[in-house]
């Protein structure tokens, strides 16, 4: 028995084995609940990280995809870049072609009126 100051606390009262089993009972059903939750928890973690899994591996595809449509758009832009320097050349050299026909054909011009006068 309690004396002194702790006298007024109340004896600690006597359970029955009944309602410990009882206790116990709703004890391991809370864990269950929370162990069924925890599992619940995990298997919606694991579904999320699953996901973002694969939106990673969609994005490096993607990424990997455009990778190549760059690198052929690269090849292509140089090699349109070629043919119009080609282009540019063959058009410079036709155009002194067209001037040394039209320096000729003004020289025979010229060399025909000049036999026509002769004559």
């Amino acid at each position: 028995l309690l004396s002194g100051r702790w006298a007024f606390l109340p004896a600690e009262p006597k359970l029955s084995p009944s309602y410990l089993i009882i206790m116990s009972t709703s004890a391991a059903s809370a864990s269950e609940d929370e162990y069924v939750r925890l599992k619940l928890e995990l298997a919606s973690a694991r579904a999320a990280t699953d996901t973002a899994r694969l939106r990673a591996r969609q994005l490096i595809s993607k990424r990997d995809g455009l990778r190549e449509d760059v690198s052929k758009n690269r090849a292509e832009t140089e090699e349109q870049r070629l043919i119009l320097e080609q282009t540019r050349e063959s058009n410079d050299k036709l155009k002194a072609q067209i001037k040394t026909a039209e320096e000729e054909r003004k020289r025979l011009l010229e060399e025909i009126e000049g036999k026509d006068d002769d004559c």
